[in-house]
Parts: structure tokens; C-alpha cells; sequence
């Protein structure tokens, strides 16, 4: 392993046995050895003299230089450390990183002063001054000695993937590098190489391109300022320096083969031995070319396209060229692998780390990666060893986040992925910065770009692909291109054949070059936004050459509503336009539900032909809905369903061989205890069973096996058809055998014979034979065999024993009736042929979770286990379930989940069950308990801002209530949100305490852009007195389904709680599904509604097309808010609400808290086309004010709405 001095060692000795050899060369100036040592010495001492302690931090403000040079390691051997600044950066990134880094000194020369801010640094060194002959020059070794864990640089990141960093490295690290690169075996660096000198100072590379060279004794080749950015003067360098090895990146490479295949400049690369590349993130690779005297060194930081790779080396084709790869961070050091490579081979593999270097790849489950495991699969680059950078400066945080320990050896969290290839070899995969999510689906933007250049590789050079800022679903495509006036839309067909629709770019720009930040990087921040409206005359409809039609007009009005542009060409594609996925779901529900009810739309078809006059034409040529109505086929005999089919062979294949040859999984017990006083008849009961069994013919049905096929007939009715049992209970433990008879017994059932239920009587035995009444205590088995019963059976048994039992007879209209028999013969009519395909080819690709093959024969050593719990254990289980609102069944699953944890000895367990209601009680304690832990753990303070991270759920109340409770301000934020506004809420409120629960501790956020987002500060009097003003009872049910980005979510849950009303959460995602929303408000009887006008009418439309009026007539009132109602569309709603219900259009404001104004609307209402928006509500004042803040005229003028009041 090198010293921590190796690197300035080294070049003091290679200085002593070549003292007049060149060492630096700028264009006509050239130093030598001695020379650059005499000014490293000079600059060394005047620090010196200067009191410089060691470590102190120094800037370097110089354009590419010598003074550069000397400047770097006369810094280094005064014991400070180094940190560079680059002219040319944007003067606000210097005065931050002045700002962030608070060094004292700076070293500058005359080109450079009047740019720097002087007033930021207390000392500053003018190097036209110190480098003067006469200057005097103190011996090297009176110098203070360096640390070796002692700062050696601080190099600042460039910020493309968050906020800037100040990483500090030791000399350790940087003599690690350094060595490093020497002991590969590439050779890469020798003593008669000419290194061209690329990165900029802002950049790490900069500091291996300097310090290598020198070490193994080569010549060092600068560029004047700006000249990384010029090909012509690039190229020229390259033939009069004789230049053997250089470092470019992507960008570079880029501009330089479109230079190059302008001016045919064929030898350019004549003494090139070294080519390093770099790349547009922090990380790089490097790639080795050696030409007849050329070596190319390739450093990326984003994968070349195959396509910009294919063109640069036609230009190197004819040489005898190797290709050697490195990889590395900012955070270590510039070095990680290095490999030699084929040149011809299309996909730039980084190849295996370094002498003393480790590299791991570890996926999203924080397990290792193997280079022998499976091919392709994508993880995290861990790089560890010698070359790890000390800390981030002044960010301890930050720091201790980027380390992490494996296998007892420390290793950085780059944020780079890559993957292994057959050869075990590391392929680049890009940052985990620029991924890109869509509404929750993971963009591949590689195969995006790679699309679009595919489309005509001779038009498109290269292509970059992002979100775009001012929406978070869409896309945007940078296209390079030596033809301005490509023909997107052909681009965008092309893509609409090859890629996902989600995936399609929105905006494609054509540019002819991509912006390049100082380091010759994509500079992101710089590339142009697109326009979000498509500017076209309003009447450009009307100006086109044919009239249009009626449903035309119609469909131009919807995609100019729901994309929010004025007016929409014919052709033009929805997706060019700004449109999603979304936002074309949203006009397929509108054909569907308003412009042709009647026909049976396919929305595929929508989305494969996105324009105006396609969409009219599939509306038009669409066929008539045609409904399938299943009545009663009267049928005694059929085939069975698959249902059943399954479980009869289940029972007869499967399980044939289990244990004792009899236990049986199908058997559905019921279990009830009389606890009144009051007998039941025996008789009554048999009666009433009777009732039930000719009333539901599954449960007389029976199940043949006839000539190789399954069938089901129903046998007549008859007064046996079921069994009736009385046993007498001597103790406990004959009920106890009694139970685990009726659930285990297969025996108790016969399919062939329709025995598919049983009744048994279980009496305490100290009761008359001869009485025929049940008495208290005494307890009723019901059983059922699971081909005749599911879950939802049980139900309507109830139901309907409970009928029979209290009038002696069930109501049974029997020739309506679809039976179950019936349901059979329908569903096997169904065609499953598209079903099965589609699951099939989701399936296919999916490995199979079984390590194993299922052996053809079974072993039959299937079994069941029970045992009985001690009495004190039941009594605090009953006790716990209790205090809970738990059930029984979520208790016993999550013990039995418990037992699974411990049997495979697993590290986590996870276990959700649904909890169902919740007293004013329960709540109120579990908000002090929340309120407490504010308070006494997160030292919450009266009026402190308290975010709430929480989907639908008692959590999201609790929270609510405790930070209240609190005397914090509560601040709701909406998992559905896009990170980048969730962070600005964080970033605007200033909140440092943020409540989560287990569904979305996930979701804490990363570091992103910034937008402007409003946020309105309501206080508790206004909240309380827009309470007083809600037509709210305490006996109202109030369903809460509105999203937490707007305060009637509030109004919903504590505007009810105050008014003593109940509460009903809507499933997280129920709005999503009319069927779920519906049936909440039916179940829950739902009294008062708070709902979206656009909400409204998609139900309504929903109850229409089902056909379902029962839905909606427990609700007493009604109020609507969002965009006003029209009255043509009032009457659809009022089919579906009683005739007792009131019906209000309420408007407001979120800057004022809940709704300003409403509106009673009759049940015929046809006054205009839109409804008023009504009379102000009480402690509300309502003004409209003209442009000079006077009353307007009535019926004259238009006016602003102004509100005041206690709102």
C-alpha cells in the first residue's frame, strides 16, 4: 500500500532525476521539473509566512494555467487544503460555495481578480506577485509536515443531483488514487505520455489528470481557458502537442465526432495513446484507446448511446486500439475500476476494481448482488477501500448517511447503478437521481432515447429524456439533430408503436447541441422548457376546409376543457398537447357515460388514436351495447361451475389421502348458544330449516360423476333432506370431541346424495328427554359443505332462518329466481380464451416463488392440529379483544403470523388487520396518548407547524386531534401529491416533525425541486363558526372521502365529531371505485354527504348504467361543491335521492374556511342553464366590488367577489 505523501514524494523524486525535462506546456509556454518545483516552493513559502496552520482551508481561483499547477501543490505542501474554484462557474454557485465553505484565503492572479468577490475572503494572494525570480524561496522541509488523515482538498459537486456537497478527501486518499492508477496493469500512465489536461478545476478529475502524470515522471499538456469547449482548437492541441492520453466525457465526445465529421480532420488522433472521456454525473467512467500511438481513456458518467459510441470510432477504426475502463465518485477519489476492453463491443462495460479497491452491488432489499448470480439485475454500486473521501464539510449528517457497513468494512453509497453482464463484468445503468416516476410507474428512459434515435440514427445524434418541472406526469425529449426541422410527430408515432403509452414523450425539442456546464457536462438547469399551450386561433376549427359536425363540436369542447388550451387542430395528437394517460381516461368516461351511453367503447382503441377527428370516428362506428339479461333457465340438471369443480376435486384428488383418510377442510361450522330464557321449539326450528332447504335448492343439490364429466341436480324436495342431530353434552371434553368431529368428519357430508347440510343439537344432559324446547345454555351446529356455501352464503341463511323461525313461513318467488344451477350453465358459456392469454403472458415472465417441482403424487401427509387454550389465557383474550375492537379472527391470525415468525426465525413481521369502528372514547385517548408524545418526546411547542404524512384511516383522525391537542398547527399532506410539491410544503412550513404510519413511512422524501406552492393558515375561531353554519345534527352519519388538500376534509371529521355526528372513512382508494363509494353510503346509511360536482355526476352516472336507486336514499342532504351544476343535469341527480333530501350547491374558497355561500336547489329546477351560487351562509358578508373597489350595479355590471366575516 503507498505512503499518505506517495503522490507528493513521487513528484519530488521523479524532479531530482529529471530536473530539465518538460514537465507543463500551455500553448507556446512550457515549464520543466526544477522550474515547477522552484514555484511550488515559492508559493509554498509565501503561505508559510502567511501563519497558515495546517488544515486551513484556501481557495484557488485560477483560469487553466502553470499557475494552476503550482498553485495546487504549493497549497498542499503548506499543509492547507485545496480548494478549487472555477472562473467560470456562475457567480451566484461561487458566492454560495464561499458562503457554505468559509475559507480565509484565496490565491488568484490578474485575469481572474476583478472577477472574484473579495469582499468574501479576508486575505487574498495575487500569484503574479509570489512567482517572481527574486522572491525568496524557503527549503522544502522547513515547511510544516501534513496529517495524514489531515484535509488535503475539498472538492465542491456540481449539483445536477441535489444540493451542492463540499467533499473533503485526506492525503491518504489522494496518494491512494494515484497508486492505484500506477499498479493497474493498463498501463495507462508512463513516462513518455503527453497528458492533455481536460476536466475543469471544479471537477475531481481535474486532480488525477494533474498528479499522475507527474508521478510517473510525463508531460502535462493544458488548455487555455475555454479551450475544452472549442473542437477546432481541441483538435489542433491534440496534433501539435503530440498528445497521447486525454480525458473527455460523453458531451465531449459527442461534439467532437460532429466536429470531426465536418472538417474530416482523419489525424487528429495520430499520437493520442490516452483518451479518458467524462461524463454528465458525478460519477465517471474511463475508457483506454490505444491507437498505432494512442491510448483512449473514456470517462463516463451516463451510459454513450451505441449509436453516438458506433460514429466516434469510425474515426478510430483503422488504428491498432485497445480500450481500457475506470470508474469512480467524487466521494472516491476518481478511481474504482479499470479494464481493458474490446473496442468493437457496443455496450462500454466498467469492468473490476482497482488494486485495493472493493466494489458491491446491493439491491433495493439491501441484499449483495452477485457477479455469478443472475445476469442483468440491477443494484446500488458500495465502494470501499484506501480512496473513500473523509466527510462532507460541515454535514455530519449527510456524511454518516453516505457510509455503510458490510461485512465489518466500510463502504460510500454512491447512487449509481450497474448490473453484472455474462463475463461478470460491470455494466453502467445510470443514477438513481434521474429515474423517473409516472403516476407511480418506473420510466426506463434509456429505452425511450434509444427509441427515438432508432427512428433514423442518420438525423439523430443524441437524445436525452426527463420530466418535465412544470408537471410532474409528463415528458420531455431533448433530440440533437443536424436537422432543425425534423418532423416530431413521425417521432411520435414511432414511439407510440414501439413504447408504452406512458412512456411517449409529451414535448419533443430539437436542438443542435445540448448546453455544457464548465466541467463539459449536460448542464440540465439549461435546457429550454417547452411551452404548456398550444397556441392556435380560437375558430381554427371552423377556418378548416370541411364543416364539422354536432358530436365534433362536442369532442373539441371536452379536449379543450380537459387539456386547458383554447382550441384543438383536427390531427393533432392528444399527447403533443400536454395530455396523459390520465387526462385521456378522463374523456373516455365522458364518452362513455354522456356522448354514446349506448355503445361499447373500447378505450384501446382511444389511446392508440389520439386526435380529434380518429376519437369521432370510433364514437360514430362504435357497436350498440348489447346487454346480456340472465333470467331463469328452470333447470333441474347441469354442469357444475368451476368453483365447484374444484373443490370436488380437491377433496376427492387432493386430500383423498390425508391422515386417518377422513379430515376434511370444506366443512363450514356455525356455532350458536342459546342465551334467553325463552325455549325454542325443536319442531319450530326442523320447520324452519325445511323452509330454507326447499327454498335454496344448492343446499338439496347433489354432485354426480357421470361418463367423465361433473354434474350437479337438484333432488326434489322432501322431508329428508338434511340431518337433524340431538347429542346430550356429558362435560367438556365430549363437546370439545363434538366440535372437532363437526369441523374435521368428512364423513358427515354426501355429495352423491345431496347431503350437503346438517343440524346438530347439543343439550345439557340433565334435561327431560321428552322436553322438545331448547333452554338456555343449550347450543345449535350448523354446517354446511363449502360447495354449497361461501362467506357471503351465511348471511342470507341467517336472514332467512331468522324469518321462518317468527312467522312460520319464507317468502320465495320462485319462478324469478337465478339460481345457483343457473349461474353454472352461464358461466361456462363465457369466453375466458382473452382472460387466460393475458394472465398467461403476465405470468410467464414471473419466476416461480416454489424452489421445487410439485411431484405428481401426492403425499398425503396433510394433517390438523388443534389444542385447547388455558382458561385464564381465554379470559384476557376475551379481555384484550374486548378493550381492542378487535375480533377474534384477527387476534388468532396474527398469533398464528407470530408462530410463522419464530418457526422461520425471520427478521421482520408484518401484520395488518382491519380494525371497524372506534368510540368517542377510544379516540380521545389515543389522541392524548399522541398529544403526550408531542409534547414530552418531540417538544412540540403551541403554534409549532406539524405535518401529517397519513392515508385515510383512524391514524389520520388521531393525528389530527393529537397535534391539536398539542397546540400545534396542523398541516395535512396527500401521499398522491408529487414529491417535488410534498417538499416544498415541508421546506415553506418549516416543520420538523412529520407524522407517518406504516403505509407511508416510505414515503418520506428525497431532495427535489422546488416550486411555488400557496399554503393558507386557518385559524380555529373561523373553523369553528364555519361549524355553526353546516346543517349538522348529532344523530347524522357523514361519509369522509375528500382529500386532504382541501379543508372540508376537516369539515368532515372534527366538524362532525363536535357536532357528536359519526364518522365514516372511506377505503384510502374507494373514490377511485363508484362500486366501493356507493355501497359505503348504502351500508353505513350515510346522512350527509360532501361531494365534488364532477363526483356527483361520474355516481350518478354509475347508479344509471346499474341500475341501482336504493344507494343514495338514506342520505338526508346533500352538498355539493366544485364547478356550479347545470340544470339540465339536476333532474338525472334527483332519481336517485329521496324525496326528503336537501340538496345544496355550495361555494367558497380555501382562504376562507369551508364553503361562502349556498344554494337550496329544488327538485325542479329549470331556472337556468347553471345554478346560482346562492345566498351568503351566516357570519358571511359578501360584496362585488368593480375595478375601483366600488359596488357594482345590479343587473348592469360584473364585479369581483369579496368576503369578510368570521370565515
Amino acid at each position: 500500500m503507498a505512503s499518505s505523501f506517495y503522490a507528493l514524494r513521487q513528484l519530488f523524486d521523479t524532479a531530482h532525476k529529471h530536473p530539465q525535462k518538460i514537465v507543463l506546456v500551455l500553448d507556446d509556454q512550457a515549464w520543466s521539473y526544477s522550474e515547477l518545483i522552484e514555484q511550488i516552493e515559492r508559493v509554498a513559502s509565501y503561505l508559510h509566512r502567511l501563519n497558515i496552520v495546517r488544515g486551513q482551508i484556501i481557495y484557488q481561483f485560477l483560469e487553466r494555467s502553470l499557475e494552476m499547477i503550482c498553485g495546487f501543490y504549493g497549497i498542499l505542501c503548506a499543509g492547507g487544503a485545496y480548494c478549487a474554484l472555477n472562473p467560470t462557474d456562475p457567480h451566484e454557485r461561487v458566492v454560495s460555495l464561499l458562503g457554505q465553505i468559509g475559507g480565509q484565503y484565496v490565491l488568484l492572479h490578474e485575469k481572474t481578480r476583478k472577477q472574484f468577490p473579495s469582499t468574501a475572503v479576508p486575505y487574498v494572494v495575487l500569484l503574479d506577485d509570489i512567482l517572481l525570480p527574486y522572491i525568496g524561496i524557503e527549503d522544502i522541509g522547513d515547511l510544516p509536515v501534513c496529517e495524514e488523515y489531515g484535509a488535503a482538498y475539498i472538492i465542491c459537486t456540481s449539483g445536477t443531483t441535489g444540493r451542492q456537497k463540499a467533499v473533503v478527501h485526506t492525503h491518504k486518499s489522494f496518494s491512494a488514487c494515484a497508486a492505484a492508477f500506477i499498479q493497474s496493469d493498463v498501463g495507462m500512465y508512463t513516462l513518455r505520455d503527453q497528458v492533455l489536461q481536460v476536466a475543469a478545476s471544479s471537477w475531481i478529475l481535474h486532480l488525477t489528470e494533474i498528479s499522475v502524470p507527474l508521478v510517473v515522471g510525463g508531460t502535462l499538456v493544458l488548455l487555455r481557458s475555454g479551450g475544452n469547449l472549442d473542437m477546432a482548437y481541441f483538435c489542433r492541441t491534440l496534433v501539435y502537442q503530440q498528445v497521447t492520453t486525454l480525458t473527455i466525457g460523453p458531451a465531449i465526445i459527442l461534439a467532437l465526432t460532429n466536429y470531426l465529421e465536418m472538417s474530416q480532420q482523419l489525424e487528429v488522433f495520430k499520437f493520442v495513446r490516452n483518451l479518458c472521456t467524462g461524463g454528465d454525473d458525478e460519477p465517471f467512467r474511463l475508457i483506454s484507446y490505444y491507437f498505432c500511438y494512442l491510448l483512449i481513456l473514456v470517462y463516463l458518467g451516463e451510459p454513450i448511446k451505441p449509436q453516438s459510441w458506433a460514429r466516434f470510432i469510425s474515426f478510430l477504426s483503422s488504428s491498432n486500439t485497445r480500450v481500457a475502463v475506470q470508474y469512480g465518485t467524487t466521494e472516491s477519489n476518481g478511481a474504482l475500476a479499470c479494464h481493458l476492453f474490446d473496442i468493437t463491443d457496443p455496450i462500454l462495460s466498467m469492468g473490476y476494481p482497482l488494486p485495493s479497491i472493493k466494489c458491491l452491488l446491493i439491491d433495493e432489499q439491501g441484499q449483495q448482488i452477485s457477479n455469478s448470480g443472475k445476469p442483468n439485475e440491477i443494484g446500488q454500486i458500495h465502494i470501499g477501500g484506501p480512496t473513500l473521501f473523509n466527510c462532507y464539510l460541515n454535514d455530519p449528517e449527510r456524511t454518516s448517511n453516505m457510509f455503510v457497513t458490510i461485512d465489518n468494512q466500510v463502504f460510500i453509497k454512491t447512487g449509481d447503478l450497474a448490473h453484472y453482464n455474462n463475463r461478470g463484468e460491470l455494466v453502467y445503468d445510470g443514477r438513481i437521481d434521474f429515474q423517473i416516476k409516472l403516476r407511480g410507474q418506473r420510466v426506463e428512459t434509456v429505452e425511450i432515447e434509444n427509441t427515438i434515435i432508432q427512428w433514423s440514427p442518420n438525423k439523430i445524434s443524441n437524445c436525452l429524456v426527463t420530466k418535465l418541472p412544470q408537471s410532474d406526469d409528463l415528458l420531455v425529449a431533448y433530440i440533437i439533430s443536424n436537422d432543425l426541422k425534423v418532423n416530431t410527430e413521425d417521432i411520435r408515432d414511432y414511439c407510440n408503436k414501439h413504447l408504452r403509452q406512458y412512456m411517449v414523450p409529451s414535448y419533443f425539442i430539437v436542438m443542435d447541441t445540448f448546453p455544457l456546464n464548465s466541467n463539459g457536462k449536460i448542464d440540465r438547469k439549461q435546457l429550454p422548457l417547452p411551452s404548456l399551450q398550444y397556441d392556435v386561433p380560437t375558430n381554427f376549427l371552423r377556418s378548416e376546409d370541411r364543416s364539422i359536425s354536432e358530436l365534433e363540436e362536442k369532442v373539441h369542447q371536452l379536449w379543450c376543457s380537459t387539456l386547458k388550451v383554447d382550441a384543438v387542430p383536427r390531427h393533432m395528437n392528444c399527447f403533443a398537447l400536454g395530455g396523459s394517460s390520465l387526462s385521456l381516461m378522463q374523456m373516455f368516461n365522458y364518452y362513455q357515460f354522456h356522448l354514446t351511453p349506448n355503445k361499447q367503447l373500447n378505450v384501446l382503441d382511444f389511446f392508440l388514436n389520439p386526435t380529434i377527428t380518429e376519437h369521432v370516428q370510433l364514437l360514430i362506428n362504435s357497436k350498440t351495447k348489447i346487454y346480456v339479461i340472465w333470467s331463469s333457465l328452470h333447470l333441474v340438471q347441469g354442469v357444475t361451475s368451476c368453483a365447484q369443480e374444484r373443490l370436488w376435486m380437491d377433496e376427492k384428488v387432493r386430500f383423498n389421502e390425508s391422515i386417518n383418510g377422513q379430515a376434511s377442510i370444506y366443512n363450514e361450522l356455525l356455532i350458536y348458544k342459546l342465551t334467553s330464557v325463552t325455549s325454542l321449539s325443536i319442531d319450530r326450528l326442523r320447520q324452519a330449516l325445511t323452509f330454507i332447504v326447499s327454498k335454496h335448492e344448492i343446499l338439496r343439490t347433489a354432485l354426480i360423476y357421470d361418463e367423465d364429466k361433473l354434474i350437479q341436480k337438484v333432488l326434489p324436495i322432501s322431508n329428508d333432506l338434511f340431518n337433524l342431530e340431538t347429542t346430550y353434552v356429558m362435560n367438556d371434553t365430549h363437546l370439545k370431541e363434538i366440535l372437532y368431529n363437526e369441523e374435521t368428519n368428512r364423513f358427515l357430508f354426501n355429495l352423491e346424495q345431496g347431503r350437503v347440510f346438517r343440524c346438530h343439537i347439543l343439550r345439557q344432559s340433565f334435561h327431560n328427554d321428552d322436553d322438545n324446547n331448547l333452554k338456555q345454555n343449550d347450543i345449535i351446529l350448523f354446517n354446511f359443505h363449502h360447495i354449497a356455501v361461501d362467506g357471503s352464503s351465511i348471511t342470507i341463511f341467517i336472514n332467512d332462518l331468522r324469518q321462518a323461525l317468527t312467522k312460520q313461513e319464507l317468502s320465495n318467488n320462485k319462478e324469478d329466481n337465478i339460481t345457483y344451477l343457473d349461474y353454472a350453465q352461464y358461466e361456462r358459456l363465457e369466453d375466458w380464451s382473452s382472460a387466460r392469454q393475458y394472465w398467461h403472458s403476465v405470468l410467464a415472465t414471473l419466476d416461480n416463488s416454489i424452489g421445487q417441482q410439485n411431484s405428481m403424487i401426492r403425499t398425503g401427509k396433510g394433517c390438523t392440529v388443534a389444542f385447547d387454550l388455558d382458561h385464564d389465557l381465554v379470559i384476557n383474550l376475551n379481555h384484550f379483544i374486548s378493550q381492542s375492537n378487535f375480533t377474534l379472527f384477527q387476534v388468532g391470525l396474527a398469533a398464528f403470523f407470530a408462530f410463522l415468525f419464530k418457526m422461520s426465525n425471520s427478521q421482520q413481521l408484518d401484520l395488518y388487520t382491519e380494525n371497524g369502528s372506534m368510540t368517542y372514547g377510544e379516540l380521545l385517548f389515543y389522541a392524548q396518548q399522541l398529544a403526550n408524545h408531542l409534547i414530552t418526546e418531540c417538544t412540540v411547542q403551541p403554534g409549532q407547524i406539524v405535518c401529517q404524512l397519513i392515508e385515510r384511516s383512524f391514524e389520520m383522525v388521531i393525528g389530527i386531534l393529537g397535534i391539536w391537542m398539542s397546540g400545534g398547527v396542523y398541516a395535512p399532506l396527500n401521499l398522491h401529491d408529487p414529491d417535488t410539491q410534498l417538499n416544498t410544503c415541508i421546506q415553506q412550513t418549516g416543520a420538523n416533525v412529520i407524522l407517518v404510519h406504516q403505509p407511508t413511512q416510505d414515503q418520506l422524501l428525497s431532495q427535489c425541486l422546488m416550486i411555488n406552492v400557496d399554503q393558507i393558515q386557518l385559524r380555529h375561531r373561523n373553523f369553528i363558526a364555519s361549524i355553526r353554519s353546516n346543517p349538522m345534527k348529532s344523530t347524522d352519519t357523514v361519509l369522509h372521502h375528500t382529500s386532504v388538500n382541501f379543508d372540508v376534509h376537516l369539515l368532515e371529521i372534527i366538524g362532525t365529531l363536535i357536532m357528536g355526528g359519526q364518522v365514516i372513512l372511506l377505503h384510502p382508494n374507494g373514490n377511485l371505485s363508484m362500486i366501493t363509494f356507493s355501497e359505503t353510503i348504502r351500508r353505513q346509511q350515510v346522512t350527509i354527504l360532501n361531494i365534488m360536482s364532477s363526483l356527483l355526476i361520474t355516481l350518478v352516472d354509475y347508479l344509471r348504467t346499474a341500475n341501482n336507486k336504493e344507494c343514495l336514499q338514506t342520505l338526508c342532504c346533500v352538498l355539493c361543491r366544485g364547478e356550479p351544476l347545470m340544470a339540465s343535469t339536476i333532474g338525472n341527480i334527483w332519481n336517485f335521492l329521496n324525496e326528503h333530501c336537501r340538496f345544496y350547491n355550495h361555494h367558497g374558497y380555501i382562504e376562507s374556511t369551508g364553503p361562502a355561500v349556498q344554494y337550496l336547489i329544488a327538485v325542479n329546477n329549470d331556472d337556468a342553464e347553471l345554478l346560482p351560487i346562492g345566498r351568503p351562509l351566516p357570519n358571511v358578508h359578501i360584496y362585488l366590488l368593480d375595478e375601483y373597489f366600488q359596488p357594482v350595479i345590479p343587473s348592469v355590471q360584473t364585479g369581483e367577489i369579496v368576503i369578510g366575516g368570521n370565515i
